[in-house]
């Protein structure tokens, strides 16, 4: 996984996150890139909530150990 870009910005009423990254999965042979947006009252809260959201989605989509091996391309 790798994040190319984590914007912070206020917003009427608290702050907003928005993370940029890319992951492996074994659907394809490139990596696939996702958006995360959240919000939350606090900048450090904006954060927090975003990272989770990232995680969740590499837990998801992102490629086990030996799935790749297993289709035929390169770990």
């Amino acid at each position: 996984m790798k994040y190319r870009e984590i914007l912070l910005g206020r917003i009427q009423g608290g702050w907003s996150c928005e993370i940029t990254f890319t992951v492996t999965t074994a659907r394809q042979f490139s990596d696939e890139q996702h958006d995360v947006h959240e919000t939350a009252s606090t900048w450090y809260g904006a954060l927090w909530v975003a990272w989770r959201a990232v995680r969740a989605i590499v837990r998801e989509v992102g490629a086990k150990r030996g799935e790749r091996r297993a289709c035929g391309w390169d770990a």
